[in-house]
């Protein structure tokens, strides 16, 4: 189960974050896994009116995957910190997780000569075929969905936009190891000028694929993997969830 969340909504509930997470972990059970976000913000970033613009490719981004800032919020890093809770190597849309799960989903990721963060060795891809279901609690899982970008590393090649990915150079470092890496990204442009983010939350909760209900003042959302990955591939022959990419597409 992939959890996306908010701390600040669930507040009114009177636990904590640490409460929050061994709920959830009673949740899935002893034969589940719980699996987060923990995404990382890198000090090595262009600002954001460069994002689009600026030539990384002689910049190194230096991962530590225990040190490096997480941006999704307290619960996912309480998770993180956990003994037992695994987390990954790879430093774009990373997961940890907890769970007999936990060491498979990561054993192969960087196996790849450019592994992608979504790519087909890696946690999200597994999770889609275990079948995973997506969570979020008070937040707006569209704007969570991480999974939609595993949708079209699959296609890869059949992906009908032009020049989709770039490659970032990585230093990763966890403990004793450490490797120079290149990994794949999305393209920032694609995220920040034409992915329709809102037009795709409408379609998948009027199509039945997104549950949404408000739950005390919270609100609670959720998905099957294999039912959104199902949905997009049936759907993205133009680009679908992106829009205005006409000129990009592939001849």
């Amino acid at each position: 189960m992939i959890v996306h969340s908010v701390y600040k909504p669930l507040k009114s509930s009177g636990l904590i974050p640490v409460e929050i997470v061994d709920s959830l972990l009673s949740l899935v059970g002893l034969t589940g896994t719980l699996v987060m976000p923990v995404i990382r913000k890198y000090p090595e970033s262009p600002s954001e009116d460069e994002a689009l613009t600026k030539d990384i490719s002689n910049t190194v981004f230096e991962y530590n995957v225990k040190e490096s800032k997480v941006w999704t919020g307290i619960i996912p890093k309480t998770l993180m910190n956990k003994e037992e809770a695994l987390t990954s190597r790879i430093p774009i849309n990373t997961l940890t997780a907890l769970g007999p799960d936990a060491s498979e989903m990561f054993k192969d990721e960087l196996n790849d000569e450019l592994p992608a963060p979504n790519g087909k060795h890696s946690a999200w891809k597994y999770c889609v075929d275990k079948d995973a279901w997506v969570i979020s609690l008070g937040t707006d899982l569209t704007h969570s969905l991480t999974m939609i970008h595993t949708a079209v590393y699959v296609k890869k090649d059949k992906w009908p936009v032009q020049n989709w990915y770039r490659k970032k150079n990585f230093k990763i470092m966890d403990g004793d190891f450490q490797i120079e890496k290149i990994v794949l990204e999305r393209h920032p442009r694609w995220g920040m000028l034409q992915f329709g983010e809102r037009t795709l939350s409408k379609d998948l909760i009027r199509d039945g694929v997104i549950k949404s209900k408000e739950i005390e003042g919270v609100l609670v959302e959720s998905l099957k993997s294999s039912v959104l990955f199902d949905y997009l591939n049936n759907k993205n022959q133009n680009g679908y969830p992106y829009f205005w990419i006409k000129k990009y597409l592939k001849k």
